[in-house]
């Protein structure tokens, strides 16, 4: 795999059928946001991966982010300082409690729809309810 694969990858991920705010969208949003605020590589990384995997369903969606994560970047060839940072930052994602520094930018855009206008607030909030029916 490399870094083309991985996009194509996360891509499709971000395009399945159930979801309706966790998508490419919202990865798009975070990032063109994240462009005014000078993000690592690794904060790059952990905004496509912190939502790679969702289920509805499920309560470990950002933990098993964070091993796909783990897996996809080692594939590519990732030094294991740098996964870690990455790993951390998708796990901070869950609480959205940041525990190290590089998770603050990654929290706050994640969050960010929250404070965007009140049409957004509630296509977003009705497309969240959408993912749960």
């Amino acid at each position: 795999m490399d870094a083309t694969d991985l996009l194509m990858e996360l891509t499709r991920r971000y395009t399945e059928p159930h979801r309706r705010y966790h998508d490419l969208r919202h990865i798009a949003d975070m990032l063109c946001k994240g462009e005014a605020l000078k993000l690592s590589d690794e904060q790059v990384m952990a905004v496509w991966f912190h939502d790679a995997i969702y289920d509805p369903t499920s309560k470990t969606n950002e933990a098993d982010s964070a091993d796909l994560a783990v897996q996809k970047l080692r594939e590519i060839g990732w030094s294991e300082d740098r996964i870690k940072v990455v790993e951390r930052v998708v796990l901070d994602t869950c609480g959205h409690v940041p525990s190290i520094e590089e998770s603050k930018k990654v929290i706050d855009l994640d969050l960010s729809t929250l404070g965007g206008s009140w049409e957004s607030y509630q296509r977003n909030g009705e497309n969240i309810r959408q993912e749960y029916a």
